[in-house]
């Protein structure tokens, strides 16, 4: 086995490990009971006023999503990018069943705001880590987080990761928020600083890590 082999089987241990990583985090921010991301934010208000389901319409969404940025970079289609779409959702479900049984839950923090804060703040730095690692590892991936990478490559640098990640959060939490969804302190919170960093670990952490 030689070392471009070796190094896609790491690239591909990192981002399955990345990825339970952030179900890790969500799973906490479950807990905290401050709401969602933006993007899950987002399409709970538009799948609500649709005859579909927020499973199949977020499945759509990506699909169309994947589409437009895999015109403009080829690599957004990767093992990374199935990982993601594909295993992270049964990763979140098999952390919040068992952070439930361990007493980690909304039901036990309800009365606890302090706790509730440090689980949100935990569960934000988690996920961040995660995503940037996981985004290092350059092998595609999801549409919501790739989108402002393709902005960043497409302007060679000139527009920043952290601040498309920012204005598209954002613009997922206004749309939410018109269309019903219930918007949290979580959900701003991932929409001004998810962004930063995401960026932050993926340059600190992510490429010292990945290689």
């Amino acid at each position: 086995m030689n070392w471009k082999e070796n190094n896609l089987i790491r690239r591909v241990i990192m981002a399955f490990l990345c990825n339970y990583i952030i179900s890790f985090g969500i799973s906490f921010l479950y807990a905290a009971d401050f709401g969602t991301d933006p993007f899950t934010c987002m399409n709970l208000g538009v799948s609500s006023h649709l005859p579909i389901s927020l499973g199949t319409y977020q499945l759509l969404i990506n699909i169309v999503l994947f589409a437009i940025i895999f015109v403009f970079d080829r690599r957004s289609f990767g093992i990374g990018a199935i990982i993601n779409m594909v295993l992270l959702g049964y990763m979140i479900e098999f952390n919040v069943f068992w952070t439930d049984k361990l007493g980690i839950n909304a039901e036990n923090f309800a009365d606890k705001m302090v706790l509730r804060i440090i689980l949100l703040s935990v569960a934000v730095l988690i996920a961040a880590c995660g995503c940037g690692i996981y985004m290092s590892c350059d092998l595609g991936a999801a549409p919501w987080d790739r989108l402002g990478q393709v902005f960043e490559m497409k302007s060679n640098g000139k527009i920043k990761y952290r601040y498309v990640r920012m204005v598209y959060d954002c613009t997922a939490i206004a749309i939410g928020y018109f269309t019903g969804a219930t918007v949290g302190v979580a959900t701003f919170f991932f929409g001004f600083f998810a962004g930063p960093l995401i960026s932050f670990f993926g340059e600190h952490v992510g490429k010292k890590v990945v290689g």
